[in-house]
């Protein structure tokens, strides 16, 4: 199978997606759509790095994780190192990014060793979705799952035979994947006074239940090198039926996970983008209610030297809007990926809703800066993103859609306001250098003229009924990397290209002078801007396309895609296909 990634592929993806919730036990036969999909993802995946590949055919490990689990080991190649598909054609080595760590293992990972260690970890957490890595930047590893367990949960799902008889067998269980609603109902039956680990009394078999169990979730977290975990949950531990079904480290009883940062960062849940979805598709000024009853979570950033350099007041989160508290917590999130010798755990409750999208934020900014997945183009990375950040990990696009909890839709359309250099890590590695302090004005790119807005749409009005992305004048400013919008109001083709690299100027001289590093730097934040904005075009075309848009005021969906792929297709875009 090729790497290639057409606009056909994309859409189909979708439509797959918007019909059918993903499960690793459906893509046993060679002939399904899903193998296909996880299929493609192997072979993008592995253009950048050698990648270690767990079975989870059955769904074994967990019936919502991908049925290959793909676990990059190292990179192919190094960063100086310009590839033919590299995003960073066209650039001189001066121009790429260096200095780059390499991976932290001085050996390969062995695949079955690897998967003894999941398996038994793996009932330590909701759903059985274990830490799972996903993104590899200079050897740390980004991570995500679900949030713990609750003493229901790890009766139902591990069993009490081979727990209480003191023998630590877990590798040797095979667990056939019930369905969710299944374990549910069988949690639920059960009595919380004798699961919960509040509850048990230390040195009891229900003492020792909890702690075999996350002592091996420990274990894995320590071998994957993982040094702080953030918590998006704005529950201190979930409550469903009056009794407590899931923890979080933060309130486990006994402080296990003490030798962890613990970053408590409580952001919406899916619920909350009904409202982003009812508000016509804009998160400005939409703020979330943080008085409810069962909101108890407060956020908790350590006071350390990479949270003081954002010089960001935390405790005002109450305040900020849906697209403020996003970029604010990405560039802790980046910050702490820089800066840390660790990797990052990230995980809600279940895992796929709140966490494919920082997730999915984290790996596109990360490719715009040509720190990960080199050899893709934005096609290639929309993609893998949407197949195994989002399908395969078991995001339920189904009910989100029908709820109109349009999630997923706002993660690409977050794209747009993660365009400064704070959301760079390659401007971040300029700046560090003139400045010692960050800062907590949140300036945007404007790009309320970028394709279907400021044509289509009043770019300009905040909150107006008919803009997909209105973009606030108050917060937008015009800097030097507006020249990629052309005077036309749309995406200038030569600075962005949809199906691959951007070229770009190179600088008449490489002195190490304060004045080449910042054009340098004002050069790779302007190819940044240029990737993620075809990310985002190519998201907007194909979902306009496939899925389309559910506007509170009626407005027909079908007729706004067809209107918008009309459009696509006019400014020559996208060729017109039938889906």
């Amino acid at each position: 199978m090729n790497a290639e990634i057409l606009h056909q592929d994309i859409q189909t993806l979708l439509e797959f997606f918007a019909k059918n919730c993903y499960r690793a036990s459906d893509s046993n036969s060679e002939s399904s759509f899903g193998n296909d999909v996880m299929q493609k993802c192997s072979v993008l995946m592995k253009l950048d790095y050698s990648v270690v590949e767990i079975s989870n055919a059955t769904g074994e490990l967990s019936t919502h994780y991908p049925s290959t689990v793909l676990i990059p080991e190292y990179e192919n190649h190094s960063f100086t190192q310009q590839q033919p598909n590299s995003v960073y054609n066209g650039l001189t080595s001066q121009q790429q990014p260096t200095n780059r760590q390499q991976t932290i293992y001085e050996s390969t990972y062995e695949a079955g060793k690897l998967r003894d260690l999941i398996n038994k970890a793996r009932f330590a957490r909701c759903r059985a979705r274990f830490p799972l890595p996903v993104i590899l930047y200079r050897g740390k590893y980004i991570c995500r799952s679900a949030t713990l367990s609750g003493g229901p949960e790890i009766y139902t799902r591990s069993g009490f035979d081979y727990l209480f008889a003191g023998v630590d067998n877990t590798t040797s269980v095979k667990s056939s994947p019930l369905d969710e609603e299944a374990y549910e109902a069988q949690e639920t039956s059960l009595n919380e006074e004798a699961c919960t680990e509040e509850k048990a009394e230390k040195g009891s078999s229900e003492w020792q239940l909890f702690d075999r169990v996350r002592n091996q979730d420990i274990k894995l977290l320590r071998t994957l090198n993982v040094g702080s975990i953030i918590d998006l949950m704005v529950e201190k531990k979930k409550v469903k039926f009056m009794m407590n079904v899931t923890s979080s480290e933060k309130v486990d009883k006994e402080k296990r996970y003490q030798d962890f940062k613990l970053i408590s960062l409580p952001y919406p849940g899916c619920e909350f983008f009904r409202l982003f979805r009812d508000n016509n598709y804009s998160g400005e000024g939409l703020l979330f209610d943080w008085s409810q009853k069962n909101v108890d979570a407060e956020i908790c950033v350590p006071e350390d030297p990479m949270s003081a350099q954002l010089n960001i007041n935390w405790d005002s989160y109450k305040g900020w809007d849906l697209v403020q508290i996003t970029q604010n917590y990405i560039k802790l999130l980046l910050k702490y990926l820089q800066d840390s010798s660790s990797g990052l755990l990230i995980h809600c409750i279940s895992g796929w809703d709140r966490t494919p999208l920082f997730i999915s934020l984290l790996r596109l900014s990360l490719w715009a800066d040509g720190a990960i997945h080199q050899s893709l183009s934005a096609i290639q990375i929309l993609y893998f993103t949407i197949a195994y950040d989002w399908l395969l990990c078991g995001h339920r696009l189904v009910d989100r859609l029908e709820k109109g909890e349009e999630i997923f839709f706002f993660c690409f359309y977050a794209l747009k306001y993660l365009m400064d250099d704070e959301f760079s890590v390659v401007g971040q590695r300029f700046r560090s250098k003139q400045s010692s302090s960050g800062s907590s004005s949140i300036g945007v790119i404007r790009t309320d003229s970028d394709v279907f807005e400021g044509i289509l749409f009043d770019g300009d009005s905040r909150g107006s009924s008919v803009s997909l992305n209105s973009t606030c004048s108050a917060r937008s400013h015009q800097d030097s990397h507006s020249n990629i919008i052309s005077s036309n109001g749309l995406i200038d083709d030569t600075n962005v290209n949809l199906n691959g690299t951007s070229p770009m100027l190179v600088p008449q001289s490489e002195a190490n002078s304060s004045i080449g590093g910042h054009h340098r730097q004002r050069q790779e934040s302007s190819s940044s801007i240029s990737r993620l904005n075809a990310v985002r075009t190519l998201f907007y075309n194909c979902y306009s396309s496939t899925i389309g848009y559910k506007f509170k005021n009626g407005t027909d969906s079908a007729t706004l895609g067809s209107l918008l792929g009309n459009f696509a297709e006019r400014v020559g875009l996208t060729q017109r296909t039938t889906v």
